[in-house]
């Protein structure tokens, strides 16, 4: 049942883990749709210039190709400026009559400037062409610009009905447009057809009344009648009582009450089906590709969970009286899932206390004391090494000359080559071999040598040695016989119980300075052995794999939806499916990790051990202790790990336990145990500074509109 809602509880973890991850692909979703995504919000003021007049002919071929001229009259009323700049949008997003929101991708070809240079970039999935020389600016008054290009619509998507629609001027140039009209010339004959202007792309702000507009056959001439425009917003804003004062209407000198233009006017005529014939294919096949990368390496990745992820049958819980496997009270702990160094490491050393091979107090100053029980003898040094080493002291008397021998001649240079008096303790067998020629020539003189005193007492001193000799034998004899009775230690016990006295057989924890290289040096010891035992290591590279493919998948879908986005909008179905394989990625690489069989048959067991020492009833607790007097300071270690150390104390509370020396320690105190590590000293680690930078993201380097799906433009 315990295992049952530990897996409930790791599952609820993996969920949360889930949820951030989602959170957070959410929210960089978010980001990247709010950089690459329309900016509806209209620039106010005007960038240095007006339009006075702004001509714009449309040659509407049979295939829903679209011939477009554009005259631009500018007027600059401002210096410093080299020239205008254009924003025509590959994608249009509007409302049909059904009031469904339409998402329709089309071409743009062959855009350039008739009479002035240009550049051409693409800016935010708009075309842009930047208008004028970069090295000279224009002069103020007005100016008249003239842009042509081709805008493929592609094929008509409407049942029933075609419609030719169309965005002129486009969105938000920032300034007032004067004089805007617009000619249609259509590729046949227009009879009565609905037609339909508009001041926004959601058909809310139908201004076909204030459009002055004729049809000759195929061509429509249309003008917007800013005078009319103006004296209806007048008339609306007069309308409200709370507008006049002492009898006179006070209208605002708003733009919109002044009849000025400054959004796009939109031409939506509704004609009989298969007024459009043909039309070419202006979506693109990147995308679907992506996605069909995407959902393969989906697939991959439930492919490989189910060949290498899928957890291995559960073994059956078997009651476990002790440790299973030799294992100690760090390797249950961290098979267990108790991860916490600290805690794993403490336990060891009570699991040492436990063994007899030290004693740990408790100071009247809360400082912790451990002591070794089990120290070896001072090994004692060799007899020659006791004897006093010879020495010679030596006298220069004069300097060498050309008499002496070429080994007596580099002697004197190395005993008198800082001062005329030597006393040598090294090399006295060299000096031994011209010490006559040197001594008998009247180069030097001896003055002291101890070759003779140090032997004096050479009989005495062996009589001491070899007591001494006799009395170590006897400690290590005893100290064998010591430690044969005690159980042995596993590895990672040697690793702590070897840096708890790396000089000494007593310390006080709080003033050890590398004790805290225990704790690292367990932890590499786990995640080295004991989680190879454990975790699958196949599954566990697998799981790598599957967070780059996640990652993968993220970044395909960043390129597919927000950077390439060439696909029909009737399979945006796709898009969703291809988001779903990212959260199904994260799933499945959560999964991918599991234990090897011995990992799982391991577990069991130690649920089995930890479910006996939890309801093991006092009779078999006596039983235990009769047949292991030591029962109880054993496992006190692995109950700390499994977290029921309180549990087991209490159990003991009328049972008689036989005394150890393990020092004054309150091991029946889960508390006193944090106090050990508390006592620890751990290195600070040294701070380090990081810088951050922001970058901001826009449209281009370009002042002026092209904010909206419907384009525009400005300065530059």
């Amino acid at each position: 049942m315990k295992r049952i809602v530990s897996g409930i509880v790791k599952t609820i973890k993996y969920i949360f883990y889930g949820y951030l991850a989602i959170m957070l692909l959410i929210g960089l979703f978010g980001s990247i749709a709010s950089y690459f995504g329309n900016d509806d919000k209209p620039i106010k003021t005007a960038d240095g210039f007006t339009i006075e007049d702004y001509q714009v002919v449309l040659e509407v071929k049979q295939d829903n190709k679209i011939n477009v001229k554009e005259n631009i009259t500018v007027d600059w009323n401002e210096k410093y400026h080299h020239g205008i700049v254009r924003f025509i949008p590959r994608w249009l997003e509007y409302t049909g009559k059904d009031g469904k929101t339409i998402k329709r991708k089309s071409n743009v070809l062959d855009l350039k400037s008739i009479n002035d240079p240009y550049e051409l970039d693409v800016v935010k999935k708009k075309d842009r062409i930047r208008i004028g020389n970069k090295n000279s600016y224009v002069s103020l008054g007005n100016k008249k610009y003239e842009i042509q290009y081709t805008y493929d619509m592609g094929k008509d998507p409407f049942k029933g009905f075609d419609e030719f629609i169309f965005h002129t001027y486009g969105d938000y140039w920032g300034t007032e447009i004067k004089n805007a009209s617009v000619k249609i010339i259509m590729p046949k004959e227009l009879d009565q057809y609905n037609i339909h202007f508009y001041m926004d792309k959601k058909r809310r702000n139908d201004v076909t009344q204030f459009v002055d507009y004729s049809i000759d056959g195929n061509v429509i001439d249309a003008k917007f009648n800013q005078k009319k425009y103006a004296e209806y917003q007048k008339d609306e804003y007069c309308k409200n009582e709370y507008n006049w004062l002492d009898g006179v209407c006070k209208v605002p000198d708003y733009s919109s009450y002044n009849g000025k233009l400054e959004h796009a006017l939109t031409v939506d005529i509704e004609l009989p089906e298969h007024y459009f014939v043909g039309g070419s294919w202006t979506y693109g096949w990147f995308s679907l590709l992506i996605i069909f990368i995407v959902i393969l390496l989906t697939v991959y990745t439930i492919y490989t969970w189910y060949k290498h992820g899928k957890n291995f049958p559960k073994r059956e819980v078997t009651v476990e009286y002790y440790p299973m496997d030799k294992l100690n009270a760090a390797e249950i702990g961290y098979i267990y899932g108790n991860h916490s160094m600290n805690k794993l490491t403490i336990a060891l050393i009570i699991q040492i206390a436990s063994k007899g091979y030290i004693k740990i107090d408790e100071l009247e100053d809360k400082k912790i004391q451990i002591t070794n029980l089990c120290c070896p003898p001072k090994v004692v040094k060799p007899f020659h090494d006791t004897v006093a080493k010879r020495e010679i002291e030596i006298q220069k008397l004069k300097d060498e000359d050309s008499t002496l021998s070429k080994d007596a001649k580099s002697m004197m240079q190395f005993l008198f080559s800082k001062n005329d008096c030597k006393k040598l303790k090294s090399n006295i067998k060299k000096f031994l071999t011209v010490s006559d020629e040197l001594v008998n020539g009247g180069y030097i003189e001896i003055v002291n040598d101890n070759d003779q005193t140090r032997y004096q007492d050479l009989e005495k001193l062996r009589m001491e040695y070899e007591e001494e000799n006799q009395s170590y034998h006897e400690k290590w004899l005893e100290y064998k016989q010591q430690k044969s009775l005690l159980k042995p230690l596993s590895e990672l016990e040697r690793i702590v119980y070897s840096k708890l006295f790396t000089n000494k057989n007593c310390i006080i924890v709080s003033e050890h300075k590398t004790l805290y290289q225990a704790f690292e040096k367990v932890e590499d010891k786990l995640k080295t052995t004991v989680k190879d035992l454990v975790v699958d290591k196949v599954a566990t590279k697998k799981m790598y794999i599957s967070i780059f493919i996640t990652i993968l998948i993220v970044v395909l879908n960043i390129m597919s939806y927000f950077i390439i986005e060439d696909m029909n909008p009737n399979w945006n179905v796709l898009y969703w499916i291809s988001f779903s394989c990212i959260f199904i990625n994260l799933i499945f690489t959560i999964l991918m990790k599991r234990k090897t069989q011995y990992g799982e048959e391991i577990i069991a067991r130690i649920q089995g051990f930890k479910d006996f020492l939890e309801k093991v009833e006092k009779d078999k607790l006596e039983q235990m202790v009769l047949e292991n007097p030591t029962y109880f300071y054993d496992i006190l270690p692995y109950t700390y790990v499994l977290n029921i150390s309180k549990k087991w104390i209490e159990k003991f509370e009328n049972i008689q336990v036989p005394k150890m020396d393990m020092g004054n320690f309150d091991y029946a105190n889960d508390r006193s145990y944090y106090l050990i590590y508390s006592s620890v000293e751990h290195p600070r680690p040294t701070s380090s500074s990081s810088s951050r930078s922001c970058s901001s993201c826009g449209g281009g380097s370009s002042r002026g509109g092209g904010c909206s799906s419907c384009g525009g433009g400005g300065s530059w």
